[in-house]
Parts: C-alpha cells; sequence; structure tokens
C-alpha cells in the first residue's frame, strides 16, 4: 500500500523524487535494478506520467538513475561503495584514512574564537579555540564537510601547516597536557542545506549524517568540539558492542537535561 501524494510546499515530483532517492540509497532499489514503469509509479503515488518523468530526470542529474531513451526502462545507476574511511569504533578513536586518494582541504582557520558554555554538552570550555573548516575526499569526492574547535594552547603547539595535512584529532594524543582523558559524540540524520550540498558536491534535502564530538582533558576542559556533516550515500558505522552484552538496557540509560533517554 502506497500514500498518494498531496499538493503542498514541496512540488509533487520533488516528492516523489526525495522517495525515489531514498529507496536507491536505502539499498531498496539495488544497482542495475530496473525502476517500475511509469505507469506503475503512476498509479503507487496517484501523479501524473509528467510528475513521474520530472523525478526521474532529477534523479538521472544527481547520477542515481539511466534512462535509456523512449520507450526503455530507466535503471539505478552503479553506486560508489560506502567510504571505510567512516568507520567509527569508539567516541575518541579519529577517523584516520592513509588511503592514497585521500584529500584534506582546508577552507579556513580563525584563531581565539571564544564559545559559550551553551555549545557543549559535556566539559567545561577552553578560554578559546582555534577554528578550522575542512572538506575531506576520497577519489576526489567530497565525502565529509567539517568545522572543528581546538583549545588555543594545543593549536600553539602544532608544527606549521600541520592542519591541512592531517586530521586534527590525532595531533591531540601528541599535544594535549594535560591528556585526553573522555569523550562523546552525538548523531543524526538530516537532510543537507544549501551551504552543506555546495560543500559535498551532493543534492540540496538529500540525507546526510551530522555528528557532533567532544573530547575533555583530565580536568574535564572541553579541548576538542567538531561539528561534521557527511554524505549519506558514503557514510557508515561500525560498533563493538560489547557495552551493550556487559551492561544491562537500564544501566546504559542516562538521561539529558530535559529528561529524555539518551544512550552513551
Amino acid at each position: 500500500m502506497f500514500e498518494r501524494l498531496k499538493a503542498g510546499p514541496t512540488a509533487l515530483y520533488g516528492q516523489l523524487a526525495s522517495i525515489m532517492r531514498s529507496q536507491i540509497l536505502g539499498g531498496s532499489w539495488g544497482p542495475e535494478t530496473n525502476l517500475p514503469t511509469i505507469e506503475e509509479l503512476c498509479e503507487r503515488y496517484g501523479v501524473s506520467r509528467i510528475t513521474v518523468r520530472q523525478a526521474i530526470q532529477v534523479l538521472a542529474d544527481e547520477g542515481l538513475l539511466i534512462s535509456g531513451g523512449r520507450g526503455k526502462r530507466v535503471t539505478v545507476a552503479p553506486q560508489p561503495p560506502i567510504s571505510t574511511t567512516e568507520t567509527f569504533q569508539s567516541t575518541i578513536d579519529s577517523i584516520v584514512s592513509n588511503e592514497a586518494d585521500h584529500e584534506i582541504v582546508l577552507l579556513e582557520r580563525l584563531d581565539g574564537v571564544v564559545l559559550s558554555p551553551q555549545a557543549f554538552f559535556m566539559g567545561t570550555p577552553a578560554p578559546a579555540y582555534a577554528m578550522f573548516k575542512k572538506i575531506h575526499k576520497s577519489d576526489g569526492l567530497p565525502y565529509g564537510a567539517m568545522t572543528i574547535y581546538i583549545a588555543q594552547s594545543i593549536v600553539d603547539q602544532f608544527p606549521k601547516g600541520i592542519e591541512a595535512r592531517e586530521e586534527l584529532a590525532p595531533l591531540l594524543t601528541t599535544y594535549a597536557k594535560p591528556k585526553v582523558a573522555s569523550g562523546r559524540e552525538r548523531i543524526i540524520v538530516a537532510a543537507a542545506d544549501y551551504d552543506e550540498a555546495r560543500l559535498l558536491e551532493y543534492p540540496m534535502a538529500a540525507p546526510v549524517a551530522k555528528i557532533t564530538r567532544i573530547m575533555c582533558n583530565t580536568k574535564d576542559v572541553a579541548v576538542y568540539i567538531g561539528h561534521f556533516t557527511y554524505r549519506g550515500d558514503r557514510f557508515g558505522i561500525e560498533r563493538e558492542p560489547a557495552a551493550y552484552v556487559k551492561r544491562s538496557w537500564n544501566g546504559l540509560r542516562t538521561f539529558d537535561n530535559v529528561g529524555r533517554h539518551i544512550l552513551p
């Protein structure tokens, strides 16, 4: 049973393209498989043939569909594999890639930034931070855009220009004194806004993973706060479930400051 689309703020073809995009990126429609026919899509969603054709064209322009021309079936284009660069193992483990085709693009650096305590869900702010805006690429394609703040006292010890060549998180283990002792990250799934889509060379409103990661030193000072946005088609998570095996569900649950359940 499929819900028939209704006119609203988003054009019908945009709604249909969003549904079809989710089917492709979610794996329901695998690479090189045929789409349902135009007639079937019209019937499923209660739209016209022109609406279906417009939605197909949008996804073809994005490289998700291959249209064989008049009278031929539309097929799902081969998709790039999920980047292994984006596999997380724990909160404080760094995301390091040794791939030859991995590229870091530094967009901006700003020193002496003061952050409000409201910017943190753990730890207390450092007196000042250095801010870095970066894009990470694999095989020439952007997969992640990030804004990272690191305590200025730590950044001042970095070798000149290293932020444009290496990942920032691993540098904390070398230069942070006191050492990094704890960390936490929060992950949500959202739709790419205009700026995110532009930086990631990705369709606007397509799914992205958004991560906020904070690391604190032994004095509970937040020496690192990172905001990351990853393309939905280049993101995957792999974690050890040991905590869930060793501790009960109730033992895992904690509460945020407004009483909602949150997990480690």
